[in-house]
């Protein structure tokens, strides 16, 4: 019988899953945040182009924070983690800042 104290254990699948898990309820919870404000700071209740711009800005500190937390993760020896926040930074741009920039492309300037 072969023995399985040579074989590597597989890689923690947790530390993949965790951090893009807290980084989509982020998105979206940073999401409801900014349309919460723009309806409740305009008179129209409904402007897509403040909700992009506080969106934008709350998306760039969350992608701040994940280069942060890969940093911590490499000073720590954590390389699975490295690879989740990695990822994590990058569902940040592809989804969260994808949605900005559908929301400013259908804004209507010049009140036509």
């Amino acid at each position: 019988m072969k023995s399985d104290s040579n074989q590597k254990p597989p890689d923690d699948n947790r530390s993949l899953k965790i951090p893009l898990l807290l980084n989509v309820g982020l998105i979206l919870l940073l999401a409801l945040l900014a349309h919460g404000f723009s309806s409740f700071n305009t008179p129209n209740h409904y402007d897509e182009g403040e909700a992009a711009l506080v969106l934008f800005f709350l998306l760039v500190g969350l992608f701040l924070l994940d280069v942060v937390a890969v940093f911590v993760a490499l000073l720590l020896g954590k390389r699975p983690w490295v690879r989740g926040f990695l990822l994590a930074g990058l569902l940040v741009f592809l989804v969260g800042l994808g949605t900005c920039g559908y929301s400013v492309e259908h804004l209507h300037l010049g009140g036509n």
